[in-house]
């Protein structure tokens, strides 16, 4: 597997933005200059670099979404969630949930 220079960040940035029409790959909206990052899966110190996915670059993002997805990641991570439901499948099922229509009543704390 080959390597990123660190020299060669910005223009391997620049052409999977053209690739992916300037766009997010989370929010598939276009990403304003200032908002470009090139992200990658982070690999922890036990695991090795390019083996199931650990350190391989995913794509260009918005920084304000890269910074959310490494959020949930870490909050899945110390749950302890990750030994009950894989994150994708966590993620689809959250969706589904907040577009359900609430219960007509209301919880006590509310004031």
């Amino acid at each position: 597997m080959k390597k990123l220079r660190y020299k060669d960040i910005k223009a391997y940035r620049k052409k999977l933005f053209e690739e992916q029409d300037h766009k997010c790959l989370i929010t598939k909206k276009i990403i304003p200059d200032k908002y470009i990052v090139l992200d990658h899966q982070h690999a922890l110190k036990s695991e090795t670099p390019g083996i199931n996915g650990a350190g391989q670059i995913r794509g260009v993002l918005d920084m304000r979404a890269n910074s959310f997805e490494g959020i949930i990641l870490k909050k899945y991570k110390r749950s302890g969630l990750m030994n009950v439901i894989p994150l994708p499948d966590l993620l689809i099922n959250i969706a589904k949930f907040l577009k359900k229509k609430p219960k007509k009543i209301l919880h006590p704390k509310i004031y």
